[in-house]
């Protein structure tokens, strides 16, 4: 296979990867791995991690894997190709080749019975939230079982839900179509006309029953008839079937009914109808936009749709890497998202070690979220909150260069805490002027606590450079009109308090000049940043001379603080 690795033959290949031969037709075994196994190597569902040093091996380990049928590599070279990583040479059309196969096989596994339903959960934010991983537990968790105690007792809105929960497999819920029809039967028989219509698409499709195109009309006009718009998209389907009395011009009112009231597949087949100029006048921009937003929505196909319009400058300017990232994105939705599941229902069940294992593989094909919560794992391993195999030091290391590939994948918050280990030199060498380089690309990226930290460092002069209340307002400045900001968010009131400490410091000349004399505060002046540091290392403010002045400076500056946020929040181009 070496005579395939240049960019036509990996291109061709591609183009006809589902008519390969059948000894290539051979997939990995992701459906051979019970989730309640604590066994760390079995939790990869067989995706491995290349061995030894990565920089030249990790193309070629996977391209080894792609040619011996595991469908994974696909995304794992995708992810390289992109970045330009491991030997791997950058090239966005190579990335979209193989990301595009990968997406149409994530779209065909989706009509599949046993199709995983991919969940993007960030284990730190569920662990801020006061009820973490609610709902997320499957058929054992409290939120299921208060659902199926309404439903036997004839409530059709919780019939429903769980006919959903089923049909789908969402929340740790086993995929089941047969109990998905019994619920929704029971709830459409009442009248639900959200069951009426899921009822309807089971038909349509013959999803868990035999296709039946007439019970599926009588369900969609059932639903219909009480208001229910999504209904409208299904009345529009069997319009479009290839049936005798097909009526494109028909078809597109209805799907554009449909889609003006916010229905994903309304507004994605009005989409295809005016790409295409099929029952209404081709309009390119038009179709981009609905389609655009049928994404926003969550809508598989759409992505893929999307991505092709991008890449062939249909109704928009022609974009590889717009179009890749589309790909990408519809890619992770296939049955490689399970290894996301199980790192899920591991960490949920104490096994960390399994938990990064399958976290790991994710990471390895790509997936920023699983990149961010085997980072974040580590860390809480590396301080002493949660147990695993990884001695403190090999798991920040790790950490950080699961961090990095997060950052990579454009997380704003892992490149602030990518900051935060160069400050403090956790899991790399400390370096605190690369750190403040990552702070600022954060806080370009919205990052509230990487702004805060950004102008705070250089107010305070902790960088190692002088204190500079000049450019701290400056750099301010310069992130609040690089990101439109929600200006009177919480989140920002320490960034302000920064913001009016600086405009104290300027609009008093005394002031100013007492502060820039090193005389006057001597060298014990420190601050504090919002990130945690290593227990026992925490920066804070010590404030040992001139308290009566550093007390009045706080003081002018909150005073600039309140006067700011009751006249409301200004906008960036207003800012000095």
């Amino acid at each position: 296979y070496g005579q395939a690795l240049d960019v036509p033959s990996i291109l061709d290949l591609m183009s006809r990867w589902n008519d390969r031969p059948t000894l290539l037709r051979k997939t990995d075994l992701l459906t051979s791995f019970s989730p309640a196994s604590s066994n760390p190597a079995a939790a990869r569902r067989g995706v491995e991690l290349p061995p030894g040093n990565r920089t030249n091996a990790a193309m070629w380990f996977h391209m080894n894997e792609l040619f011996a049928g595991k469908e994974h590599a696909l995304l794992a070279l995708g992810h390289l190709h992109l970045m330009g990583l491991d030997g791997a040479t950058k090239s966005c059309q190579l990335a979209a080749a193989y990301y595009r196969t990968a997406a149409e096989i994530a779209l065909r596994d989706l009509e599949s019975p046993d199709a995983a339903s991919v969940e993007f959960i960030r284990l730190s934010q569920e662990v801020e939230k006061g009820d973490a991983f609610a709902g997320q537990g499957g058929e054992d968790d409290d939120i299921f079982q208060y659902q199926e105690t309404l439903a036997e007792a004839g409530d059709t809105r919780a019939q429903a839900w769980l006919g959903h929960r089923y049909y789908w497999g969402a929340g740790g819920v086993p995929r089941d179509r047969g109990r998905a029809l019994e619920y929704l039967q029971r709830a459409a028989r009442d009248g639900n006309v959200e069951a009426q219509y899921n009822l309807g698409v089971m038909y349509a499709y013959g999803h868990g029953v035999p296709k039946d195109r007439n019970e599926s009309l009588n369900l969609f006009r059932k639903a219909a008839a009480q208001g229910y718009v999504a209904a409208l998209n299904g009345l529009a389907l069997s319009l479009t079937d290839g049936s005798a009395d097909n009526n494109f011009t028909e078809a597109f009112h209805y799907f554009n009914q449909s889609a003006l009231s916010g229905n994903a597949d309304g507004l994605y087949n009005a989409g295809l109808l005016l790409k295409d100029g099929r029952g209404v006048e081709r309009n390119e921009e038009l179709a981009l936009a609905y389609i655009t937003n049928a994404v926003a929505l969550d809508h598989q196909a759409a992505r893929l749709a999307l991505a092709m319009m991008h890449i062939e400058g249909k109704g928009t300017v022609s974009s590889c890497l717009r179009g890749t990232l589309l790909f990408k994105d519809a890619s992770e939705r296939g049955k490689w998202g399970v290894l996301l599941r199980d790192g899920l229902q591991a960490y949920m069940r104490g096994d960390i070690d399994s938990s990064l294992a399958s976290y790991e593989a994710a990471a390895e094909l790509g997936y920023e979220v699983a990149q961010s919560n085997a980072a974040w794992l580590y860390q809480r391993c590396a301080e002493g909150i949660v147990s695993c195999k990884a001695k403190p030091q090999e798991a920040l290391r790790r950490s950080f260069e699961l961090l990095t590939m997060a950052a990579n994948n454009g997380n704003m918050e892992a490149k602030r805490i990518i900051g935060d280990h160069l400050w403090y030199g956790q899991g790399t060498r400390a370096n605190r002027g690369k750190a403040m380089d990552y702070y600022l690309q954060a806080a370009r990226g919205g990052d509230e606590e990487a702004a805060f930290n950004l102008a705070w460092a250089t107010l305070a002069g902790l960088s190692g450079e002088q204190r500079n209340a000049t450019r701290a307002r400056m750099i301010a400045a310069e992130v609040l009109q690089a990101r439109q900001w929600d200006l009177s968010s919480p989140k920002l009131l320490p960034f302000w308090l920064v913001w009016g400490i600086a405009e104290s410091i300027l609009s008093v000349d005394k002031m100013k000049e007492a502060l820039l004399e090193p005389s006057t505060l001597g060298g014990n002046w420190k601050s504090f940043l919002l990130s945690e540091a290593p227990s026992g290392t925490r920066e804070g403010i010590l404030l040992s001379e001139s308290d009566v002045f550093v007390s009045l400076l706080a003081t002018l500056a909150l005073i600039r603080l309140v006067q700011r946020l009751m006249q409301g929040p200004a906008r960036p181009q207003e800012m000095p």
